[in-house]
């Protein structure tokens, strides 16, 4: 059985798991105290139980509830005794809790799909961006040769999304990068063959329900 001191460092890595995911254009959050206490728990409740939505716009400039939405979408539905752990934790590395800088706005595009980002010339990723859904740096070149490799077949449920809803989702598919890049360093060379995969928005989306992400073979075993 799990002791208390077990649980604890388990909840300090995913604590510093977030916070690598947290890029921002501003850090505009005050000194902690219990008002903020209350943000921080409205904000992790917004991402679990109501199922707010935040704008990418909003996530980047940091506060402490949007701090807590992004924990709520990263860890779940929790106890008040875990978001105030998480709370208390937070207020330990204030005012250095984000050091990761966003990529200056006119390198940004917008956000159409969870993982799509800006065209760049090289095939180099690794900067965490802004954040709506699971918005990692992507390379757009490095998406379409994943696609001309491999269709706009979803890899997981195998459905072909204009099969479904017509020439208006023609080319439609989200792309999948097999290994988070949170936990690959600052910078490599992503291999569009080897290290993404297309993946329609349902499967998608239950790839993300958890920290690490589940994998393609994974998701197929749901479908059987």
């Amino acid at each position: 059985m799990p002791t208390k001191t077990d649980n604890h460092l388990n909840d300090t890595s995913q604590f510093e798991r977030v916070c690598r995911n947290i890029t921002v254009i501003a850090d505009v959050r005050k000194p902690p105290n219990e008002r903020r206490r209350g943000q921080f728990k409205a904000g992790w409740e917004d991402a679990t139980t109501r199922y707010k939505c935040y704008t990418a716009q909003t996530l980047e400039r940091l506060t402490w509830r949007n701090l807590g939405y992004r924990f709520g979408q990263h860890l779940g539905e929790s106890t008040f005794s875990r978001i105030n752990n998480a709370f208390e934790w937070c207020c330990c590395q204030y005012p250095n809790l984000a050091p990761n800088k966003a990529l200056p706005k006119n390198t940004l595009s917008k956000t159409l799909l969870p993982e799509e980002v800006p065209a760049a010339e090289a095939f180099w990723e690794g900067a965490i961006t802004r954040i709506a859904v699971n918005n990692y740096e992507r390379n757009s070149e490095a998406r379409q040769r994943c696609i001309k490799h491999y269709g706009t077949r979803c890899c997981a449920c195998g459905i072909e999304l204009s099969s479904v809803y017509g020439s208006v989702a023609k080319g439609l598919i989200h792309v999948h990068h097999l290994q988070p890049l949170s936990s690959v360093g600052a910078e490599y060379e992503v291999d569009p063959i080897a290290d993404l995969r297309p993946v329609c928005p349902n499967c998608h989306a239950v790839i993300h329900r958890r920290v690490p992400p589940y994998t393609i073979e994974e998701i197929q075993s749901f479908l059987e």
